[in-house]
């Protein structure tokens, strides 16, 4: 038996479970945030502590799709939340915005980016 391989430096959510690399669930965040009686959640954290890696997650979950994404949960905790978190699993319109490449050295280069981001979306 073969131990599956840390994906180093990956964030996306879907690549790490479709390659079937090591993962430590951390699929109840979902059912925190569905939770959450709140208009806004701020999520501050230091970089690499896995911000991405969560709302990929999140996106993955709650993200309408014509893929069935059911193997991507169904051994993780938040497949286990019940049927109020599970309501909302592919039913949700989802824009996805990272500025985790967004990397500038003043105010106007960095909102010029953000800009442009936004407008490829």
């Amino acid at each position: 038996m073969t131990t599956p391989r840390l994906a180093i430096g990956t964030s996306d959510f879907r690549k790490l479970r479709a390659a079937g690399t090591r993962y430590v669930d951390k699929s109840a965040f979902i059912v925190d945030i569905l939770s959450a009686n709140a208009e806004v959640i701020l999520l501050p954290r230091p970089r690499r502590f896995g911000k991405t890696l969560n709302l990929t997650t999140l996106a993955a979950y709650v993200e309408r799709c014509d893929e069935d994404r059911t193997p991507l949960f169904d051994d993780l905790e938040v497949w286990q939340a019940g049927d109020d978190v599970r309501g909302h699993f592919g039913r949700h319109p989802v824009l996805f915005l990272t500025f985790k490449d967004v990397k500038a050295r003043s105010w106007p280069h960095c909102r010029a980016a953000v800009a442009e981001l936004v407008a490829a979306e």
